[in-house]
């Protein structure tokens, strides 16, 4: 909870860029502190994470974001929050399954560290991400359309003017930002297959105007008149319908 309300207020008040080679540093300061049993240390360090985190203007790699799982882990357990741990190791076990905590940082049987290892490489479930317009969103470090339903991520949305950045917890809502709405992008699409088909109509309606002159009798003159009447209105009604649909997209995009 204290995290989440320093990183709210970092983030309120964004006055610095974060680099992500920046918060590795504070991260490894962080587990140095940890395995010194210097508490006033690591909770500085974590300080620092936490108001970095919302700050940061480049991805991070891969390797930085399962330090921030673990180190989390760490100081959730600290904290007396053993879920929070739990998400955060989780997340850091599907990232890297093969690292192994050095016995300094957990000791052999400790129980932090059978929990880490009874946690399976693979999640069960995952939850879609939206695409960012104009953008890309980073999970761990990588550009992902998903994300496990049950650990946390460290969420980097590179859209617009102004990067965003997270730490999800498990099951949280990502941060806004403009996604792409596949309700326009139908619509835009179906707009022009209407005026692909208006046009079609249209031309039918150009060339019967052109065989009038081949009818035969009144009768026929009729015939072809409606014929060529029929696929103009056909067209206007069509090119409406275009127009229409291509309103509304546009309009759904500017939200």
């Amino acid at each position: 909870m204290i995290s989440f309300l320093l990183g709210a207020l970092a983030y309120a008040a964004c006055t610095f860029d974060a680099r992500p080679d920046r918060l590795d540093e504070a991260l490894q300061a962080a587990e140095a502190a940890y395995v010194s049993l210097e508490v006033a240390a690591f909770q500085k360090a974590m300080t620092e994470v936490d108001f970095m985190v919302p700050c940061l203007v480049a991805p991070v790699a891969p390797d930085v974001a399962m330090r921030l799982h673990r180190v989390r882990g760490l100081g959730r357990f600290i904290d007396g929050d053993p879920a929070g741990a739990e998400a955060s190791l989780r997340a850091a076990r599907y990232g890297a399954p093969d690292y192994v905590f050095p016995t300094d940082v957990l000791p052999e049987g400790f129980e932090l560290r059978v929990l880490y290892e009874e946690l399976p490489d693979l999640p069960a479930e995952t939850l879609r991400i939206p695409r960012a317009r104009g953008g890309e969103v980073y999970v761990d470090g990588v550009v992902r359309r998903e994300r496990p339903a049950d650990a946390a991520a460290l969420v980097q949305v590179f859209a617009g003017d102004e990067p965003v950045a997270r730490y999800v917890a498990a099951g949280d809502p990502l941060p806004y930002y403009p996604g792409v709405d596949r309700t326009s992008t139908a619509l835009l699409w179906s707009a022009g297959g209407t005026a692909v088909v208006a046009a079609a109509f249209y031309g039918g309606a150009w060339a019967a105007h052109g065989a009038l002159d081949r009818a035969v009798d009144e009768d026929d003159l009729r015939a072809r008149q409606a014929t060529t009447n029929g696929l103009v209105t056909a067209s206007a009604v069509l090119t409406g319908a275009a127009l229409t649909q291509a309103a509304v997209a546009l309009r759904r995009r500017r939200r």
